[in-house]
């Protein structure tokens, strides 16, 4: 009976650690599938992106007012996929919201706003969440040059123009196309507001967009 016991014993504890040991080829072989995978990520990439942008336009002086335009670029970037599936990148943009549409104005005066090209650098940090997937935080600045054309109803007009830096914080995700080197992406991002000197009051705009791309990873 003794001797049955621990025979009992040491198959309980030799099932104890094969199974351990199966959980952990497990685990490396999933943490090596998604290393070579998601390595798919590393490397250099030029891509297009295209999508809706919300423009929010405040004055102290006048009735706040909105307005939706298209909004596109293109993009150079690189990234890279590190131990423990963190992916860092870093990439370069030129593109246009192209708004020309948010119209302020009262009894006295009208004032529209206008912006088209803009460019600068997006850091992005995330994880390779799958084989095929990585989510991304995004953190990005901006050169953008804003227009305002002030006409006063009594006849008469003025036009301040501006380049400001902003700042545009986001989320996103990127997916691979299999068999292919193309990956699609959806950014979600919102361009922190940016002041304005205009005729001696100090007007306001606010940005998000949400944006689909494609990109070619050499």
């Amino acid at each position: 009976m003794k001797h049955s016991t621990v025979l009992m014993a040491s198959a309980i504890a030799i099932l104890g650690l094969g199974l351990t040991a199966q959980a952990q080829v497990a685990e490396t072989a999933r943490e090596v599938k998604y290393t070579e995978e998601g390595d798919k990520f590393t490397g250099a990439y030029a891509g297009i992106q295209a999508g809706w942008n919300h423009t929010k336009v405040s004055t102290p002086h006048l009735p706040t007012e909105t307005a939706n335009s298209v909004c596109g670029n293109v993009m150079f970037g690189y990234g890279q996929v590190h131990s423990g599936n963190v992916y860092t990148g870093i990439e370069a943009f030129v593109g246009t919201d192209n708004q020309d549409k948010v119209i302020l104005k009262d009894a006295n005066r009208q004032v529209k706003y206008k912006s088209g090209l803009n460019g600068g650098l997006n850091v992005r940090v995330g994880a390779v969440v799958s084989p095929l997937t990585i989510v991304y935080a995004q953190f990005g600045a901006t050169q953008v040059k804003d227009e305002y054309i002030v006409t006063q109803t009594s006849g008469g007009g003025q036009t301040f123009s501006h380049n400001k830096v902003a700042f545009v914080p986001g989320l996103g995700a990127e997916f691979l196309i299999p068999e292919s080197n193309l990956s699609a992406r959806i950014d979600g991002t919102i361009q922190l507001p940016v002041k304005t000197d205009v005729g001696g009051h100090t007007a306001k705009t606010l940005k998000p967009s949400v944006k689909l791309g494609l990109a070619y990873r050499f």
